[in-house]
């Protein structure tokens, strides 16, 4: 019963990183692109 109510936890907490990594490339991308920094 644990393990099934961490598992979700742990499917969103995997979702998120690869959500924040996903926009954190497309701002550095960006960013290279109109050379602002």
């Amino acid at each position: 019963m644990f393990i099934l109510s961490i598992r979700p936890w742990s499917m969103l907490l995997n979702a998120t990183v690869v959500n924040i990594a996903n926009q954190a490339s497309l701002i550095s991308f960006t960013l290279s692109k109109w050379q602002v920094f």
